[in-house]
């Protein structure tokens, strides 16, 4: 990363002195950056599952129901309890992140 911010001579010298106070904020400005990276990539994914998982649950809910009417009632309880546990756990996540 270092290398990237600062020119070279040509040689694959550095152009100047780089103070070392500098050469650690550009590493602890590289640590964070690569850290909230990783926070974005983690939110996206459980994200994603979620969506898809809510998705799925209702496909099969509606499928059942076909099957039988009788118990759309408690289908609908369930398919709700449970996107309300993965609604809970996107929040969770989101709040610690």
């Amino acid at each position: 990363m270092l290398g990237e911010l600062v020119p070279s001579n040509g040689g694959g010298g550095l152009v100047g002195r780089i103070p070392n106070s500098l050469t650690r904020e550009i590493a602890r400005i590289d640590g964070k950056a690569i850290a909230l990276a990783a926070k974005v990539r983690a939110a996206h994914f459980v994200g994603d599952a979620a969506l898809h998982s809510v998705a799925q649950l209702t496909l099969t809910q509606e499928e059942l129901e076909k099957v039988v009417p009788n118990a759309a009632l408690r289908m609908a309880v369930i398919g709700d309890g449970t996107t309300a546990a993965i609604q809970s756990i996107v929040l969770r996540m989101g709040a610690e992140l």
